[in-house]
């Protein structure tokens, strides 16, 4: 059976799977690590000054810190950081995030860096600012630590989930699917409008993946009607989103999927063309002839 002159059952069922098949894809890429390359110079300059650190060596620390910073407030807060991290030399970093920024005040460079430690972890972020001669100072640092238990509760995992967890993810991908499917089917149907507004979800149900607190916010717009976020600290848990696809619901329950009517065609009128013949009841009235005398 056809559906609309276009599509058959079987043809719809494919895009189906296809755009579940995408969900899925996206949902394994989520539990996939993810590395970042900074650049070699700076990140080789955060892991001397958690080096320094750790080491005690705070005068070496300031002395690669931005000129403004007041000596006695740093040092005192370099040795209460210090009190606070591990005492052995740090492991190879992992960088987790970079951010760079080029403004007339001069240049910014924010790395996010991730240390294995021995029974625990260990996330620094450095602050570096470019001199007017053209030198990248530390203008301030904070650490962050976590146990391998800690890590374990915000990873995106199957294992040990409620209900609500697992029909949050059905769902997820079934809305996923549907809007996929609508849009192609709009574009398809050269419907650009509706293949627009089927786009997005509105009204966002949202999850936190670690703890299982959920909300929602009545007033959003979610593209493809899901998605799946996490900062960029592996201490921040994953938060789910769904939204009612309704473009793309109204885009089936109004019948737009069906073939455009063709126009009609339009008459054209130039130089010499003949205007239509219109007969009126005179035209065919019968001639009546009378005798006329001689």
């Amino acid at each position: 059976m056809w559906l609309g002159g276009g599509f058959s059952g079987g043809t719809i069922m494919k895009m189906l799977r296809a755009a579940v098949l995408w969900a899925g894809l996206l949902v394994m890429a989520a539990c996939a690590p993810m590395t970042i390359k900074g650049d070699p110079a700076r990140e080789a300059q955060a892991d001397r000054v958690l080096a320094l650190t750790i080491a005690g060596d705070n005068e070496a620390v300031y002395a690669g810190m931005s000129p403004g910073l007041d000596k006695a407030t740093t040092l005192t807060q370099l040795a209460a950081v210090r009190a606070a991290l591990p005492k052995t030399p740090p492991p190879p970093g992992k960088t987790l995030g970079v951010f760079r920024m080029t403004s007339t005040g001069g240049d910014q460079y924010v790395l996010t860096r991730q240390y294995d430690f021995p029974g625990e972890t260990v996330f620094a972020q450095t602050q570096m600012i470019k001199t007017a001669d053209g030198r990248w100072v530390v203008n301030n640092f904070n650490f962050n630590k976590a146990t391998p238990e800690q890590l374990k509760a915000n990873d995106f995992s199957l294992m040990g989930k409620s209900p609500l967890h697992y029909g949050m993810l059905a769902v997820m991908v079934a809305v996923f699917g549907f809007i996929v499917t609508t849009v192609g089917f709009a574009l398809y149907r050269r419907r650009w409008g509706w293949a627009f507004v089927s786009l997005f979800g509105f009204v966002c149900f949202q999850l936190n993946w670690a703890t299982g607190a959920w909300g929602v916010q009545p007033i959003y717009f979610n593209l493809l009607g899901a998605s799946f976020i996490r900062a960029a600290s592996p201490l921040a848990p994953w938060i789910l989103s769904v939204s009612f696809p309704l473009g793309a619901t109204l885009f089936w329950a109004m019948r737009k999927y069906r073939p455009k009517p063709p126009k009609a065609p339009k008459a054209k009128k130039g130089k010499g063309a003949r205007e239509p013949f219109v007969s009126t009841p005179d035209d065919f009235s019968p001639v009546v002839e009378t005798n006329k005398e001689p």
